[in-house]
């Protein structure tokens, strides 16, 4: 079933409903509607996020205005990227 596929959301409330197209319509075969509320579980997303690490980046660079944390950022992810 559906539902189980997803790890960190929970599908409620589905719904299904049989519809007839009117006579006006081109497409004559019936077709199904399918309906569902989608929330996040909660229990499986917090614990994921508690356990997802930290680090800190550090430089001798005090300016903002030399350095922006943006860049210290892109700049760290370029040098991994040279070390592998």
């Amino acid at each position: 079933m559906l539902p189980k596929e997803f790890k960190y959301h929970q599908v409620e409330n589905i719904e299904i409903t049989e519809k007839i197209p009117g006579i006006k319509e081109e497409n004559q075969s019936k077709y199904y509607q399918i309906s569902a509320r989608v929330d996040e579980n909660k229990d499986v997303i917090e614990p994921e996020r508690l356990s997802a690490g930290r680090f800190i980046i550090a430089t001798n660079v005090l300016s903002d205005k030399e350095l922006s944390n943006e860049k210290m950022l892109s700049e760290y992810k370029a040098q991994q990227s040279c070390e592998r």
